[in-house]
């Protein structure tokens, strides 16, 4: 697993086509924040990766829905939500297949496929809202996030090898790098559903990723109940 620590390339939504190139794949392959390695070898995605590095550098890693084995070769539908990256590192083997690493960007939904279709499928975008932790929030709300970093941290904490850089990354998530990108490294490295890891990528709150994250592995969703509880409301 690869988060990207230093301030992410430049992506203005604003001068953003709007339009996606789709390499779709079986199950969930990158979140905004994180890095991912991809190996492209198949035909229409060596076309699609080459367009790419010649203009935006911009790739949308789409999710194949539930029963799509039999029309693989074709276009087989999708699911709404993708994620939209950017190439940072490639190379070209002798064979002409590509090596990549993709740092995802935004979160998207796919809206509508484009024709006439090239070697590979293209679909209008829209980019999902991020709703991030900040400071001006009520103390409860904040008491609530250091608890879900917090949490989340110890999680990852036992997906990082040891040693120094081990050491400064846990530190930089749980000192320095933003809520949502701590929830999307841990959505991208932890061993859960593929069905959650859709619902997450397809959630535009940190917070609300935390909490699902932590639901999911059985973990509380917050240490800082107050004492003595709160009446339920029944």
């Amino acid at each position: 697993m690869s988060a990207w620590m230093p301030a992410d390339p430049p992506f203005d939504p604003d001068t953003f086509s709007g339009v996606g190139r789709l390499f779709p794949l079986p199950q969930v392959a990158a979140f905004p924040h994180v890095v991912t390695p991809l190996h492209v070898f198949e035909e229409r995605y060596v076309a699609l990766t080459t367009e790419a590095l010649a203009s935006d550098g911009l790739i949308t890693m789409a999710v194949l829905a539930p029963g799509w084995e039999p029309d693989y070769a074709g276009r087989p539908p999708l699911s709404e939500v993708g994620c939209l990256g950017k190439v940072i590192s490639h190379h070209k083997t002798p064979e002409g297949r590509y090596n990549l690493l993709l740092l995802g960007l935004r979160r998207v939904r796919l809206k509508e496929e484009l024709d006439p279709p090239l070697a590979y499928r293209r679909s209008r975008l829209e980019l999902i809202h991020e709703q991030e932790s900040t400071s001006s929030v009520d103390a409860e709300s904040v008491r609530e996030q250091q608890s879900l970093r917090k949490q989340i941290v110890s999680l990852l904490q036992g997906k990082i090898a040891g040693g120094a850089a081990a050491e400064e990354l846990a530190h930089t998530l749980s000192c320095t790098a933003a809520l949502g990108a701590v929830a999307d490294l841990a959505a991208h490295s932890l061993p859960i559903s593929s069905e959650l890891k859709l619902r997450l990528l397809g959630e535009g709150d940190a917070v609300q990723r935390c909490r699902l994250l932590l639901e999911a592995v059985g973990a509380p969703a917050s240490d800082d109940e107050p004492f003595p509880p709160r009446f339920s409301n029944n």
